[in-house]
């Protein structure tokens, strides 16, 4: 005579429980609770309904949501010689990853196509699109790619993009010539 099946959580091991869905009908065997904080320990129960009572309590049984899709990866990654200068920099310019969950954005550089890839830096928001990479060797190729971080997951790579510092600065002529 069972016409519904409610389901009720806590954060809390033992409840107190709160209902959060309600199945009508004793057939359905799976459900999927979303809108979850990752991390944190949901417990489940569930009680069957006859229209006028509620079962006893199910066991008791607890997941942790937890993220496992990767961010999109940041796209159109360019890296210049910094104009104007002595040279020992390069710019770098992206497009931010797409994905609304992205802290941080990773910038990984190589003396070698294609990598191994080092750690470069961390920027601490998906808003910033360019940096500048500093105390670099003039008429050396740099590598670099850029992977978006969720908190859990990181990206793909980025493209590839490369450059070559230089001093593109002329120096001042020699004066006083006697």
């Amino acid at each position: 005579d069972v016409n519904e099946q409610r389901i009720y959580r806590s954060t809390t091991l033992g409840g107190p429980y709160a209902l959060i869905a309600t199945i009508i009908n004793n057939t359905t065997s799976i459900y999927t609770n979303t809108g979850l904080t990752n991390g944190t320990t949901y417990y489940y129960i569930i009680m069957a309904y006859d229209g006028t009572y509620e079962s006893a309590d199910s066991n008791e049984s607890s997941a942790i949501p937890v993220d496992n899709t990767a961010p999109v990866a940041p796209a159109t990654l360019t890296a210049s010689d910094v104009a104007g200068d002595n040279g020992g920099a390069t710019v770098l310019s992206w497009t931010p990853s797409t994905s609304a969950d992205v802290v941080q954005q990773r910038i990984y550089s190589s003396l070698t196509t294609g990598g191994p890839y080092n750690l470069l830096t961390t920027i601490a928001n998906n808003t910033t699109a360019t940096y500048t990479d500093t105390g670099l060797t003039n008429g050396t190729t740099y590598y670099y790619v850029i992977r978006a971080y969720d908190g859990t997951q990181e990206s793909s790579n980025s493209n590839q993009a490369s450059a070559v510092p230089m001093d593109n600065i002329v120096p001042s002529a020699p004066a006083a010539l006697s």
